[in-house]
């Protein structure tokens, strides 16, 4: 991303929780995330609450790495 400053950049396709907060902090503005963030289980069993962990978790790699953070543990990850 040292090549292009000027230019943001989304990531997109195999963005998971161990590799989210790397993009970000790599220079990514945002990320494209689907069956990380809404796995298919979740929606056919109706675990809503399975997703709004995953959001959550997600958002706070997010932030980690706006805030020069990566996590520093395995288990902050939801599998």
């Amino acid at each position: 991303m040292q090549c292009y400053p000027h230019i943001s950049l989304i990531a997109s396709g195999g963005i998971n929780q161990q590799t989210a907060s790397k993009y970000i902090f790599a220079g990514a503005l945002a990320l494209g995330i689907g069956r990380e963030l809404v796995p298919a289980e979740a929606i056919r069993h109706r675990q809503l609450h399975q997703i709004q962990e995953r959001a959550r978790r997600f958002l706070g790699f997010v932030k980690s790495a706006r805030e020069g953070r990566l996590p520093e543990r395995e288990g902050e990850y939801l599998s």
